[in-house]
């Protein structure tokens, strides 16, 4: 297995070109470490979690982005503690969602 700095190296690569497209899927040994260290690592790629969602009872998808949303990265993370990064791009434009209006929600 690689290290996650390696990973984490070749990620800041893709994201100096112009076109990023998807990673290896995540079940590869090579995208995947301690949820922890790849929380840091993109942490100093100012990348910051801008939402996320359950996958099952075991794994959650986190996204990650740049205040400006100019790139983003999707990370698998399970309660075991490890992580595998999923995808990675440019000009993230996600968001919370709005909460619907009081009377909208039939109260």
């Amino acid at each position: 297995m690689r290290s996650i700095g390696r990973i984490l190296c070749a990620l800041g690569l893709a994201f100096s070109l112009s076109s990023c497209g998807p990673m290896a899927p995540a079940y590869a040994e090579d995208n995947c470490g301690d949820a922890k260290a790849i929380t840091e690592s993109l942490g100093r790629l100012d990348q910051k979690q801008v939402g996320g969602g359950v996958v099952s009872e075991q794994v959650v998808v986190v996204i990650y982005a740049t205040p400006t949303g100019s790139r983003w990265t999707a990370v698998s993370v399970a309660v075991d503690g490890s992580a595998c990064l999923l995808a990675h791009g440019t000009q993230w434009f996600g968001g919370l969602p709005e909460v619907p209006a009081e009377d909208e929600r039939g109260a």
